[in-house]
């Protein structure tokens, strides 16, 4: 087959978040199974350019403004847009250039099978359009969801038209996928989608080593939805009774409280006023190689998000062996199962989170067993080899179907 994967993020230039790991895996899986792949992804440079890297053709294309009528005329227009709708502006622009890029320079050399983008931001909104390529929406997390975890301010005007893109978007695909049906069941119901297939999020297990240490670590972005603030406070509480290893969380800052003050000094303080400055860490942001050595030097991974719909970050932890304490939301339930290769715990419960946490101390022995079974299960349902393998088989049922 010949596949076309759109992704605004694409390690390691522009690797963002987990949009952009799922397609880097997905293609490179995809590729290691002989299909021929192509993915166009923005430049962190600013200058577009080519490479042949693991088997996948990247293009990497950087776009500019979106082209608003320039007549005086329209000026009025301009300016309520620059105003009204910035945020979808940039969307747009995004996957505009994507579809140019395709149209201008792949549609006439090669017939793909496959097209498949994110919902989130609309970034297919062109290529739904198509009528004779069969084109899937992967679901991640709508960024409506995102802005209202993160509370991130935007005009009403850019509120309603970047739902509607992403709504529209992922009705007009031939297909839908979801990484989770926590996520695919909202989804249908919301926005009327009908037979979702769900499959899990892909991570070359063999590439991550067993971890041997001692530290608890967090990794991913420092943000509310996150429930970065819930840890440190469930950390704090734990060093009253007892001493509990080193923390370290390992992200960049993103976004606000309700109250305008941004997350990151929010965390700041809260290390600070809780007495945690010493044995809490906080890299914000680290190359993707440099955190497999910190998941080696730890035992723990918390993930304590109030949304997440299938964590990378808790695949990667599951991968190298750690104990897992994540929150009861989302995909979370669909990768731990309590007691058996991990801990959960009630979102936004600082108590709960605590006790979980107060039990890996006085059972060592647990948090060993816990981790190896994470990684057993990481190997058995998320490796890149068995769930490529559904994701070819699914791919193939579309062609045979013709474009529905």
């Amino acid at each position: 087959m010949n596949i076309l994967y759109i992704s605004n993020e694409y390690p390691a230039e522009t690797g963002f978040g987990g949009i952009g790991t799922y397609t880097r895996h997905a293609a490179e899986g995809m590729a290691s199974l002989g299909h021929t792949v192509h993915v166009i992804a923005r430049s962190a440079t600013g200058k577009p350019m080519t490479s042949f890297v693991n088997r996948v053709m990247l293009h990497r294309v950087a776009p500019g403004a979106y082209p608003l009528p320039r007549h005086r005329i329209f000026f009025p227009l301009r300016k309520w847009c620059y105003h009204s709708i910035p945020h979808c502006l940039q969307r747009l622009a995004w996957a505009r250039e994507a579809y140019e890029t395709y149209a201008k320079w792949l549609r006439p050399a090669i017939k793909f099978d496959i097209i498949e983008y994110p919902e989130c931001g609309g970034e297919g909104c062109y290529f739904s359009h198509l009528r004779d390529t069969i084109r899937v929406t992967r679901l991640h997390t709508p960024w409506k969801m995102v802005r209202r975890l993160d509370a991130i301010r935007e005009s009403m005007f850019d509120r309603l038209a970047l739902s509607y893109i992403e709504r529209s978007t992922a009705r007009r695909a031939s297909a839908v996928t979801c990484p989770s049906s926590a996520l695919a069941k909202m989804l249908a119901r919301k926005w009327k989608l009908k037979n979702i297939a769900v499959f899990p999020n892909p991570l070359p297990v063999s590439h991550y080593a067993t971890a041997g240490g001692t530290d608890w670590i967090y990794t991913g972005r420092v943000e509310y939805r996150k429930g970065v603030h819930l840890l440190i406070r469930a950390y704090a509480r734990l060093r009253e009774t007892s001493s509990p290893p080193r923390l370290r969380l390992i992200g960049k800052p993103y976004g606000a409280l309700a109250d305008g003050t941004a997350y990151a000094n929010h965390i700041t303080r809260l290390i600070e006023e809780l007495g945690c400055t010493e044995s809490v860490d906080w890299i914000r942001g680290v190359p993707g190689p440099s955190i497999q050595d910190y998941l080696r030097q730890s035992s723990v991974a918390v993930f304590p998000s109030l949304w997440e719909n299938f964590s990378y970050s808790c695949l990667e932890a599951m991968a190298s062996g750690l104990a897992i304490v994540a929150s009861r939301c989302g995909g979370y339930e669909e990768m731990i199962t309590h007691k058996k290769n991990g801990l959960l715990f009630e979102p936004g419960n600082v108590e709960d989170l605590a006790g979980q946490l107060a039990r890996l101390l006085a059972e060592p022995h647990l948090g060993k067993t816990l981790g190896a079974a994470a990684r057993a299960s990481a190997t058995e349902k998320f490796d890149s080899s068995v769930v490529c393998r559904t994701m070819e088989t699914f791919y193939r049922g579309l062609l045979k179907e013709g474009n529905p």
